[in-house]
């Protein structure tokens, strides 16, 4: 492992709560559905790294549960 790196274990002890949904949320046009903030929030476009990431926690648009919970994988 690199200095440094987390692992998937780090992640899953930081208490780092993934949500699906619910179902009477209504996610406003230009926004997704962020599974670690719980909120429909703006992923705007980092120019350094060329991906989207959310504004609030800084998850990317590529990452399995935002592209699961948006509908993403069409």
């Amino acid at each position: 492992m690199i200095p440094g790196q987390i692992s998937l274990a780090d992640v899953e002890n930081a208490g780092i709560k993934i949500k699906p949904k619910p179902s009477w949320i209504q996610v406003p046009k230009g926004y997704l559905w962020c599974p670690n903030c719980n909120w429909p929030v703006k992923f705007p476009k980092n120019k350094r790294l060329g991906v989207r990431k959310c504004e609030g926690c800084g998850i990317s648009k590529n990452d399995f549960y935002v592209r699961l919970y948006n509908g993403l994988f069409n």
